[in-house]
């Protein structure tokens, strides 16, 4: 019988594998070289017409937005169906799963995680409608990042379109919200966006909320390659120096992300559940991390001291954090904080590069690149993937703690060259 840690863990090289659950017959999880896991079953036709009952097979669900214990329930209730006469590839398993699933979505405001992208609801025929619909019924039933699409809506479309009715949104209004995204420095987010905004106006338009796509046709936005930007260790002062002079939550994300090098994201989302009893160390647990590993970060003296002084800011919310605009919730965004940061350091630079400015300068103190890595978070690549589980927990704070070290030097030195200045 399958547990939920050994879903969790289950990995291969070759193509797809599927493995049994033994509680259930026919029932199980495929997993796939790119991590992906679904559940399945699979089990014989009972009607007369079907010749020798041929074995079939349905799936539903991915892991690990349906859980293992859902996963199960769902595969009873199948059985079930099946007892009764019913095949669930009538017509076809897509199409099964599509009814089961707008089945189980289709009290849209129901849906748990509603109500954190839309607390107050969506007038009919809106924009609002489209999105509580695709998100309930499709997003968060099959996607395997619907962390992507929660971020869009909030950050870039709700605050825009929530109210506005569909009839009233076309290829010109599309343009120019995507025209603000490049302008503030995000093409590449803006090439994302219209991909998803695309798919989602074809989901509405198979489900009968929508007549038209904005974007169809509409040509590839440009887009920059990859950055190659990072601070240099006078940047590093400058900035820190800057960051100290602006007493605002998105001042500490910067510098946690430049002393952890910790993805944006999870410095934004960080609560005070993950950081254990001493405040040492950080562990991000899986589903906040972007490639789904649980990752765990040394907390230099300078990190402990940002996370002292925003416990008090933070009050009775669970996040390091908080925003007032959010009544305790995290904070969202560092964009525009990062508009006015640039603008009073003298130099461009965006919040990643923070992380990346870690990983050059820890090459430039001798860290090994498997270190390095580790730091990061990323995933280990081919054979060294398979074959070293080490985790690396005591080089990885060894690197922090020099990383720390280098960064108050940078700090330091920027001191002095401004009393000197004075």
């Amino acid at each position: 019988m399958l547990t939920d840690r050994q879903v969790k863990s289950l990995r291969t090289d070759l193509p797809q594998v599927e493995v049994y659950d033994g509680s259930i017959p026919g029932f199980g999880v495929r997993v796939t070289n790119k991590g992906r896991k679904s559940f399945f079953l699979f089990y014989r036709a009972r009607r007369a017409v079907d010749a020798g009952r041929r074995l079939r097979r349905v799936t539903f669900g991915s892991y690990p937005y349906v859980s293992l214990a859902d996963a199960r329930e769902r595969a009873k209730t199948i059985l079930l169906e099946i007892g009764a006469g019913k095949d669930p590839n009538a017509g076809s398993a897509r199409q099964y799963v599509q009814r089961r699933s707008t089945h189980r979505a289709g009290r849209t405001l129901a849906h748990p995680k509603l109500r954190s992208i839309l607390p107050e609801g969506y007038l009919p025929g809106t924009f609002g409608e489209l999105a509580a619909a695709y998100m309930s019924q499709y997003v968060w039933l099959h996607s395997k990042a619907p962390r992507h699409y929660e971020t869009d809506l909030k950050r870039d479309l709700l605050p825009q379109w929530k109210d506005k009715p569909l009839s009233e949104i076309g290829r010109r209004e599309a343009a120019a919200l995507l025209g603000v995204i490049v302008e503030r420095g995000a093409p590449k987010l803006a090439h994302n966006l219209k991909s998803r905004l695309g798919a989602m106006y074809n989901w509405g338009i198979d489900h009968g909320l929508a007549t038209t796509n904005p974007v169809a046709g509409m040509k590839p936005l440009a887009t920059r390659g990859s950055r190659t930007r990072y601070l240099a260790e006078k940047e590093i002062g400058q900035l820190w120096s800057v960051l100290d002079s602006r007493p605002h939550p998105s001042s500490d994300v910067y510098k946690l992300i430049l002393l952890t090098a910790c993805r944006p994201g999870e410095a934004l989302g960080l609560r005070w559940d993950e950081i254990s009893e001493d405040g040492t160390v950080w562990t991000l647990p899986e589903e906040r991390s972007k490639n789904g590993m649980a990752h765990r970060m040394y907390l230099t003296p300078a990190a402990r001291e940002i996370l002292a002084r925003r416990r008090p800011a933070a009050g009775a919310s669970p996040y390091v954090f908080a925003s007032d605009s959010t009544q305790g919730g995290p904070l969202r965004f560092l964009w525009k904080h990062n508009a006015a940061v640039r603008e009073e350091v003298g130099f461009s630079f965006n919040p990643h590069d923070l992380r990346r400015t870690a990983s050059t300068h820890l090459a430039r103190l001798g860290v090994r690149e498997e270190i390095r890595e580790a730091v990061l978070n990323h995933r280990k690549r081919g054979l060294r993937g398979v074959y070293n589980l080490y985790e690396y927990d005591r080089e990885t704070r060894e690197a922090l703690e020099l990383w720390g070290d280098a960064v108050m030097s940078a700090v330091a030195q920027q001191g002095q060259c401004q009393e000197k200045a004075a």
